[in-house]
């Protein structure tokens, strides 16, 4: 499916059963979202949660080619960071002019938590 050129707002708003990575049971959250091959958003990270509110808003430029939206979560480490899971959306499927995503969306892989997002449409 493809879509329209414009911009796309999209809030990562938070997520909630998170898997636990660091040794005291918790982690430090925070979101990232490719746009096809380009990383366009990242939120700051939050220490020592399993249920991280970011509530961050960005807007990216989009054509109307077919892409994919890859929003994963990972854990903040001060040596290497570490993938909690990830959710892909095909763009066009889910958003377009007159219809925006809202909703929380499970990781992959399975039981590693899910994440809170909107995306919406604007025209140019």
């Amino acid at each position: 499916t493809t879509g329209e050129d414009g911009t796309i707002v999209i809030s990562l708003i938070g997520a909630r059963g998170l898997k636990a990575m660091d040794r005291g049971g918790t982690s430090d959250p925070y979101a990232r979202v490719r746009i096809g091959k380009n990383v366009v958003a990242k939120t700051k990270h939050i220490k020592k949660t399993l249920e991280p509110q970011w509530n961050e808003r960005f807007e990216v430029n989009v054509n109307s080619a077919k892409t994919t939206v890859d929003i994963k979560v990972k854990d903040h480490n001060t040596l290497q960071d570490v993938d909690i899971g990830n959710v892909v959306l095909d763009l066009w499927e889910n958003v377009q002019p007159n219809k925006s995503f809202q909703g929380w969306l499970p990781l992959q892989p399975t039981g590693t938590g899910e994440v809170n997002v909107s995306i919406e449409f604007m025209k140019k």
